[in-house]
């Protein structure tokens, strides 16, 4: 066995995951298992520190195998089943590329 497959669906270890549709101009994948968290200095320099509002952003941990074959990427778009929409402007791969973290701006609807 490899990492990746050692640590794959290692999102059951947290409770606060949920599922998440993803969706860029290749398509959309839904029951994608996610993690919001708060962003950190580096994520935030990755889109340059124009976190005027701590608010407006944050980073999802998106489980790969869940993704269905997809890779985040920056412009894509995660959606939250309580509708709230996030923008992705940074992609970092995570645990052995089973994890993707994506620094993201909230839509201001």
């Amino acid at each position: 066995m490899n990492y990746y497959d050692a640590v794959k669906n290692n999102w059951r270890a947290f409770g606060d995951v949920e599922a998440v549709a993803y969706a860029d101009a290749a398509g959309e994948a839904t029951g994608v298992k996610a993690r919001q968290v708060e962003p950190d200095r580096s994520a935030l320099a990755k889109v340059n520190g124009l976190a005027a509002l701590s608010g407006s952003y944050a980073t999802f941990v998106l489980w790969d195998a869940t993704l269905t074959g997809k890779q985040p990427h920056a412009g894509g778009v995660i959606t939250q089943t309580s509708g709230a929409q996030w923008t992705v402007q940074a992609v970092q791969a995570a645990q052995w590329n089973s994890q993707w973290r994506c620094q993201c701006i909230r839509h201001v609807m």
